[in-house]
């Protein structure tokens, strides 16, 4: 990829919609990888190519913002679903 200048970027695997769509906001370049696929006649994305340091720091900040929110679940009480007519008893 070195000819199309592209060889500095990063693949980023399709599937964590959230963390493309984040990465590829933070990225100055990025370019779409797409393979064809014969039996369906068309092109499949595969991924995104972007620059590491947008990759790194969008991990990052998810990571950190999973780690509140988990730290955040703990300190809240557990809520149960109770049906209708049922009556909820203290073990």
């Amino acid at each position: 990829m070195h000819c199309a200048g592209l060889a500095d970027l990063v693949f980023l695997p399709a599937g964590d919609a959230l963390l493309a769509r984040r990465a590829k906001a933070k990225s100055a370049r990025f370019a779409v990888v797409v393979r064809f696929s014969k039996s369906r006649r068309r092109y499949e994305r595969q991924g995104l190519l972007i620059e590491a340091h947008a990759l790194t720091e969008v991990e990052r900040a998810l990571n950190a913002k999973a780690a509140v929110s988990a730290a955040s679940s703990d300190r809240e009480p557990k809520r149960t679903s109770m049906k209708r007519g049922s009556v909820h008893r203290e073990p």
